[in-house]
């Protein structure tokens, strides 16, 4: 039962499914990005979103305070006035009208922050109306305070007090001056005095005492008898307390009027407070309203988004476990396969070593044999096609001993740095027997060889032979694989740099293929094989140029590589040899 379990989760890996397996893997991380700049979009964008409704929202509550406070000081103003228009309490109606001014200034706040509060935009269609009845109520405010002068008293008793009448003030000075008259009686006639005894009307002479006033009324000076003079008295007084009643009439008129204009005016106010503060709370319970609906959405949109984002993530990474397990799974496969492989290249270098120990010890004994009685046939026979015949022969010996020294060279170079073995021998002799041997070889393919050999005959050196052979060899083997009916030319010059050191200089040019510019700069790197090749039978271990560059450094020299496509090859190189 879990052989079938791990089976069905974790099969076994083939390698057109190890493809999919591994694009499947680069999907998920791919997913993954993507759920990351999911969580980036809604920590930025949504959370800035509910950041700015959750502005609103308490922007929204704190106008309905500030309405809420503005009512309770509308409630608090009018309680006032009312409270002045009872019991003409002047600091009432000063409050009155400082409760008013911070009233109307609240509106202006209101509205205020109305307009700047995003949600409030689409809820406000009058503007204009509530721009007009603030500054309406404002002007009214203003107007009602030019009032407050004029009630400005200290006592309700002085609006109906009477000024006493002040005889000080009145009556400057009274002067009384009195005099008597004696009256004059004339001598009568005796009939007048009978008629006047029978009558009982007795003349007899008076004394009359008269009294003059004079009474000082400011400048105006009265002179007269008391009666006169109490009546002009009681005249001033009448005057006086009549002008003072009079005072009280407009007074009391003028209040009347006043206070008429204050109530009209405040009910003026109050129609259109009771409008904006209406219009106010509405627009603050909608916009509330409003936001806490998108606040509620916002929040319930983000909680779904990380829902998705967690549940997204919780999936890929199972996802990812299991194709990691199952890479883990192919990585164990693979490393068992890699130690079965090594195995295997171990029993395969072991008959390699046998396979080349074969040929140093029983193929170059023989090819050596081989090549010395076709030099001693050669010698013997006078006809001279078999002896081009066994001239053949011969070169084909010494190739097939060059290329099983190469081999040898390969073996060792694997497990041991190649090394010069120096020998005496003459420079010209030795290179005119490699190069003749290769003129050969470059022919049996149809192209023509061109040497030139620019080097003194007699010049012997203490040098490494085989390791030039191998340069040659594989340098013009390479040119003329890749070259068909052509010319390959080899140009070989020396340089006496000092009295027992030579620099030899060669040149190998052919009129090949070619090589293309991305492949240039792989040639000299061990197992590449190029482009240039288009047959099969032309591809070889890659090992040839990289030999080659070791071989030249060995020598203290440099190889250089130029080429063309379709316009042939160039390859450059000099080593320093002792000279004897």
């Amino acid at each position: 039962m879990i052989s079938k379990v791990k089976s069905y989760l974790f099969p076994e890996i083939k390698n057109k499914s190890r493809k999919k397996l591994h694009y499947s893997l680069l999907g998920l991380v791919v997913a993954l990005q993507f759920i990351l700049l999911l969580i980036g979009y809604n920590e930025v964008f949504n959370q800035k979103k509910l950041n700015s409704i959750t502005e609103d929202l308490q922007a929204s509550k704190l106008s309905d305070k500030l309405v809420s406070d503005a009512k309770v000081s509308y409630l608090i103003a009018q309680n006032d006035f009312y409270k002045f228009l009872l019991a003409k309490d002047t600091l009432a109606l000063k409050s009155y009208f400082s409760e008013m001014s911070e009233f109307v200034n609240s509106l202006h706040s209101i509205h205020n922050l109305q307009n700047k509060t995003r949600t409030f935009n689409g809820l406000i269609k009058n503007h204009t109306q509530i721009n007009q009845d603030i500054s309406y109520l404002k002007m009214k405010v203003d107007s009602m305070l030019l009032y407050n002068d004029y009630f400005d008293y200290k006592d309700d008793s002085d609006l109906f007090k009477i000024k006493e009448f002040k005889e000080d003030e009145i009556l400057n000075s009274v002067d009384v001056e009195s005099f008597v008259v004696v009256d004059s009686i004339s001598r009568k006639s005796l009939f007048s005095r009978l008629m006047a005894a029978l009558s009982g009307r007795i003349d007899i002479q008076k004394e009359i005492m008269n009294v003059k006033v004079t009474m000082k009324y400011g400048k105006n000076t009265e002179i007269g008898n008391i009666e006169e003079q109490l009546k002009m008295a009681f005249d001033h007084v009448t005057q006086h307390y009549k002008s003072q009643f009079n005072n009280l009439q407009q007074n009391f008129d003028q209040i009347q009027k006043k206070d008429l204009e204050l109530l009209q005016n405040n009910s003026k106010i109050e129609s259109v407070v009771n409008s904006l503060l209406q219009n106010f709370s509405q627009n603050n319970q909608q916009a509330l309203e409003l936001g806490e609906t998108q606040f509620e959405n916002q929040k319930g949109l983000m909680e779904g988004f990380k829902f998705v984002i967690v549940f997204g993530i919780i999936i890929i990474l199972i996802t990812l476990s299991i194709v990691l397990i199952q890479f883990t799974k192919m990585a164990f496969d693979y490393e068992e396969k890699l130690e079965m492989a090594q195995l295997k290249i171990q029993q395969n270098l072991n008959f390699k070593n046998r396979i080349v120990g074969m040929i140093s010890h029983e193929v170059r004994s023989p090819l050596s044999l081989i090549s010395i009685y076709s030099k001693i046939i050669r010698s013997k026979i006078q006809d001279d096609e078999v002896k081009e015949v066994f001239k053949s022969v011969d070169f084909t010996t010494h190739s097939l001993l060059l290329m099983s020294n190469q081999i040898l060279e390969f073996s060792k170079s694997e497990n041991a740095k190649l090394e010069l073995k120096f020998n005496t021998y003459n420079l010209y002799e030795d290179l005119t027997k490699i190069t003749n041997s290769l003129k050969d070889l470059v022919e049996s393919k149809g192209n023509k060889l061109n040497l030139k050999i620019d080097i003194d005959k007699n010049t012997m050196v203490f040098s490494d032979a085989v390791k030039i052979h191998q340069l040659l060899y594989n340098i013009v083997g390479n040119a003329n694989k890749f070259t068909d009916h052509g010319t390959i030319s080899i140009d070989v010059t020396e340089n006496l740099i000092a009295p027992k050191k030579l620099e030899l200089k060669f040149e190998i040019q052919d009129t090949g293929r070619g090589i293309s510019e991305t492949d240039l700069k792989y040639v000299f790197e061990a197992y590449h094989q190029g482009t240039i090749s288009e047959n099969v039978n032309d591809l070889g271990a890659g090992l040839g140029l990289n030999l080659c560059k070791e071989i030249v450094e060995l020598f203290n020299g440099e190889i250089n590589l130029s080429s063309e496509v379709h316009k042939g090859t160039r390859v450059e190189f000099n080593i320093f040899v002792d000279k004897i």
